[in-house]
């Protein structure tokens, strides 16, 4: 579907240019926004109302430059909305107010989704937000359920997704944002109080209790730099999901030993591919790959200890008095290069201290976390193919509980 749809998309918006006169903004059909007093401490089962002011809020970077869209009335949205009420004369609370509502409802509530575009065109930094809008409503809608990177770029994944999006509401599957296709995410705009949402789909689950088994045992191996040079010492880096402890740890390939960790050195470029094998408590085997990527540089670089990366079991045993729980979520699962971001969000319960830890490491998470709270993970440097884990471990003095994020590339 090639020539004929990008001869379809500039014949379209030539008769667009000429029948149709469309402003620069396009207020929706109705005002998404209807609770007074919407805040912080009052947003329960309004996921979809803050997820609609946070898609009114992005429009306006100077308001909201986080752009974030999770449909979780956090800090961030309280400063936006503080911001809005200031420049526009009323009591900067950061809540929904009548006055406030009123204001959005008048003046801010436009529909994201302005500009007929596609992938391969250039994006403006406006029509940049508008792709973004679209990739987190996309994510959400239940007929569609996009997995990719929300990046404000069309790319093959968010190509797809506007297809399957075009052919889910019986509009002709053109590639593009078209004029019908925006008119029907805007009427979904208009309508998102009501809309029925779904959560975004999370490609690695997060690791819940089970009720009577252990979980299935799995591993990953991680390559730390995953691309090096010659004389850099490379560190191989485990994790475990699931089984019994204790674990047996065995590499092979072009690493040994018998630890959670193994190192090596190279001399020459090249791939060196490394099997890891683990052994649980129960006897049951799971193995992992991972490889080092070597380059022709001839330099002797130090390498930083890694952070120990917790395995993820289940104390069973643990009194259900003092148990930790924790949830965990991220707005993407999947990054197109280093330059994406990703943003976690986790809350506990019962516990006293929380330390974040990833493979390969990531300075962005690592170390100690509050109890609560939201984080910008930038720089996450893995290859096409690979994938990033993200951990959270929060404890107190009976109970430690783990769970994880894992961000592809693919």
């Amino acid at each position: 579907m090639i020539n004929y749809f990008k001869t379809y998309k500039i014949f379209l918006l030539t008769i667009l240019t000429v029948v149709i006169f469309i402003p620069k903004f396009v207020l929706a059909e109705e005002c998404p926004i209807v609770t007074i007093g919407l805040s912080t401490t009052n947003q329960k089962n309004k996921f979809n109302e803050v997820f609609a002011l946070q898609m009114i809020l992005s429009q306006y970077p100077n308001i909201y430059p986080d752009a974030l869209v999770v449909g979780n009335f956090g800090p961030k949205t309280e400063s936006a909305i503080k911001k809005l009420q200031a420049d526009n004369g009323l009591n900067p609370n950061g809540v929904i107010t009548e006055d406030t509502l009123d204001l959005i409802c008048s003046q801010y509530y436009q529909c994201p989704f302005q500009s007929m575009i596609g992938r391969g065109d250039e994006i403006t930094p406006e029509q940049k937000i508008e792709v973004k809008m679209l990739q987190y409503l996309l994510k959400y809608l239940p007929k569609v359920q996009y997995t990719g990177a929300v990046n404000g770029a069309i790319g093959a994944i968010t190509e797809k997704a506007i297809i399957k999006f075009q052919t889910a509401y019986n509009l002709y599957p053109t590639e593009i944002l078209d004029y019908e296709t925006n008119q029907t995410l805007c009427n979904i705009f208009s309508k998102l109080n009501t809309e029925k949402l779904s959560s975004a789909v999370i490609s690695k689950p997060a690791v819940v209790a089970p009720s009577s088994s252990s979980l299935p045992l799995k591993a990953i191996c991680v390559a730390e730099p995953s691309t090096s040079i010659i004389n850099q010492p490379v560190v191989f880096l485990s994790q475990v999901f699931g089984g019994r402890s204790p674990y047996k740890y065995q590499w092979g390939g072009y690493a040994n030993g018998s630890s959670k960790t193994a190192t090596n050195t190279f001399t020459s470029p090249g791939q060196y591919p490394v099997v890891l094998k683990i052994t649980d408590a129960t006897n049951k085997i799971v193995e992992a790959t991972c490889s080092a990527s070597v380059s022709g540089q001839n330099k002797q670089t130090p390498v930083t200890p890694p952070i120990n990366i917790p395995d993820i079991t289940i104390d069973q045993q643990a009194p259900s008095n003092v148990n930790v729980t924790i949830d965990m979520t991220s707005d993407i699962n999947e990054i197109t290069g280093p330059s994406d971001t990703v943003n976690v969000f986790w809350t506990s319960q019962n516990a006293e201290t929380c330390y974040g830890t990833s493979a390969p490491i990531n300075s962005s998470w690592n170390g100690p976390l509050s109890l609560k709270g939201q984080k910008t993970i930038t720089n996450i440097n893995i290859n096409v193919g690979d994938a990033a884990i993200f951990t959270i471990v929060c404890n107190n003095r009976n109970k430690t509980e783990v769970k994880y994020l894992v961000v592809e590339r693919p």
